[in-house]
């Protein structure tokens, strides 16, 4: 999920999806991913996987993820990648 293939990265956050999620450390790794790049987006692939990060929390870790989707949720930026992370927060 690190890796700088961003495009493999999301096809990863696809497949938890549909397999119906992850372990908690996969979760805490997500967090951690999110919170430390959710400001300095390099390109459209890189946004759409944080867009899978931000619905995969808000679907299955809500509870310990609260902190960081509401920050992204309240982000009162209107910039274009922030408008689409909140759209994906559902918290």
């Amino acid at each position: 999920m690190a890796d700088d293939d961003y495009a493999y990265g999301c096809w990863a956050m696809e497949e938890m999806g549909r397999r119906g999620g992850a372990e908690q450390v996969v979760y805490d790794k997500m967090r951690e991913i999110l919170a430390q790049e959710k400001s300095t987006i390099k390109n459209n692939v890189h946004l759409d996987y944080l867009a899978w990060i931000c619905k995969l929390l808000s679907q299955y870790d809500a509870t310990n993820s609260a902190e960081l989707l509401n920050s992204i949720k309240n982000d009162p930026a209107e910039d274009k990648s922030t408008k689409k992370l909140k759209k994906y927060v559902k918290i």
